[in-house]
């Protein structure tokens, strides 16, 4: 079993329009809601593999409610500690063009009780499993150092944590040694301090996490795909070309393929390990975008596109 920890989470509502112009009345053709926000697309992910999970948070509210529903109809274990306020919605509007444009909501605050209250559910589910996935944003009102404190609990358990989040929580979260992150590469510079316009700045960005105590690293690059670093070599893997629809969650995929197939590896995975893990994900990940619900991949699609996956490895220079 493998838990998701979705602290800030949301209904995601998908709609499309011709065009879109700010100042505007703007009428779209069709709108979807769904389950969402990072760790709960994590969670559809895995019980879309088949795989056992069990998800942990705050939910709130009628959209609360909605996202609980759906998560128990697919089979997930749920733990959620219910708060007072209204779950979020975010919006995600995509125009003929193809432009995605996200609008956020913020999430409201979280009453001190159930913040007690979530962390003795964690406390529980550190004895039931030994991976962790965390991801998303922070609800109004959780410190930046709160994923860090999150982490030490899990570890002091015995259990490895993987990451996915950004700003100043990633850079505290991270500075906890998780087990693995996967930052995109704005986020990877904001860790390292410095522009990285070469990939062996990367690298060498990538070997200072990992020397810092982070078992795995590895930096979803977009079009140009996955990248890691496995002792002085380069590790890259990509989908050559994937006609788009919508690219969110599309990372939630790729975090959840590698909770998956890494989550019996004990201490630093090996190359092979690595490379495998980074594969699926790049595939599976390719596959989201095709789809406008996020993480709900369509299983044919990514068996095809792992046929398609290139991988190559070239020393740091």
């Amino acid at each position: 079993m493998i838990a998701t920890v979705s602290l800030n989470p949301a209904i995601d509502r998908t709609m499309t329009a011709d065009d879109l112009v700010t100042g505007e009345v703007n009428r779209m053709k069709s709108s979807v809601q769904y389950a969402g926000g990072k760790g709960i697309n994590v969670t559809k992910m895995l019980r879309n593999l088949d795989e056992e999970a069990c998800a942990l948070g705050f939910l709130g509210g009628f959209a609360g409610k909605f996202i609980l529903d759906y998560l128990e109809t697919i089979g997930v274990d749920c733990r959620f500690t219910m708060v007072p306020s209204e779950t979020r919605t975010s919006l995600n509007i995509i125009t003929d063009s193809g432009e995605v444009t996200e609008i956020l909501e913020p999430g409201a605050a979280i009453p001190a009780e159930s913040e007690k209250e979530f962390r003795v559910a964690l406390g529980d589910v550190t004895a039931e499993t030994k991976t962790i996935v965390m991801s998303g944003s922070l609800q109004t009102g959780l410190h930046d150092d709160y994923y860090a404190e999150l982490i030490e609990i899990c570890r002091t358990a015995g259990a490895k944590v993987i990451l996915d989040t950004s700003g100043k929580a990633f850079a505290a979260g991270a500075s906890a040694k998780p087990f693995l992150i996967k930052p995109n590469l704005r986020e990877l510079e904001t860790l390292a301090g410095e522009k990285l316009d070469t990939e062996g700045r990367i690298a060498l960005a990538v070997n200072n996490l990992r020397e810092s105590g982070i078992d795995c690293v590895v930096v979803s690059r977009g079009k140009q795909g996955l990248f890691s670093v496995d002792g002085n070599d380069i590790i890259k893997v990509a989908v050559p070309y994937v006609p788009v629809v919508n690219t969110v969650g599309s990372g939630d995929v790729c975090v959840a393929l590698l909770a998956d197939k890494l989550q019996n590896v004990v201490g630093v995975p090996s190359r092979d390990q690595l490379t495998d893990a980074m594969v699926y994900a790049a595939a599976f990940s390719a596959a989201n975008v095709t789809t406008k619900e996020s993480g709900n991949v369509p299983l044919e699609t990514a068996e095809r596109m792992l046929g398609e996956v290139q991988v190559s490895t070239e020393k740091i220079k």
